[in-house]
């Protein structure tokens, strides 16, 4: 596996409007930080899962953190989650949930299963950039769990 100095961030985003305000922010205050955008929960999968075309770690490098949105058109995030716990690989890297989702089980699934914050999207989207700092700056197993406005 490459290894880098530079975070790189797997973004699971469907929505081209919402990608574009991460991307921008991301540009804006985290400069260092690699991005890379999946539109579906099967592309997100076939990445984590270093399956075809996602297989050169050259070109895709493990991710130092997700950010994952739980309303995605072919399998939910909470899917996604579930998924990852399986692979202990996948299981330690951290997620941070970045959705419109305003449903208090889709919160407490999301904590169950491991992610690092949950955020909604009625938040700015530079927060979510200062959360990923905290995030990528946190030492391994910490946990830090917001609910969001």
């Amino acid at each position: 596996m490459a290894v880098s100095t530079e975070p790189f961030i797997l973004v699971v985003e469907d929505d081209p409007g919402h990608s574009a305000l991460i991307r921008a922010a991301f540009r804006k205050r985290l400069h260092r930080a690699k991005l890379h955008f999946v539109i579906s929960g099967w592309e997100a999968r076939a990445y984590l899962g270093r399956q075809s075309p996602y297989h050169d770690w050259e070109r895709c490098p493990h991710p130092s953190l997700v950010v994952l949105d739980l309303g995605l058109p072919d399998m939910n995030g909470i899917e996604i989650l579930e998924w990852m716990s399986e692979w202990d690989v996948l299981a330690k890297i951290p997620v941070i949930v970045f959705t419109a989702s305003e449903d208090a089980e889709h919160l407490r699934r999301a904590y169950a299963l491991g992610v690092r914050r949950y955020m909604r999207k009625s938040e700015n989207y530079g927060a979510l950039v200062e959360a990923v700092k905290e995030e990528l700056r946190a030492p391994a197993g910490m946990r830090v769990r917001e609910a969001g406005a």
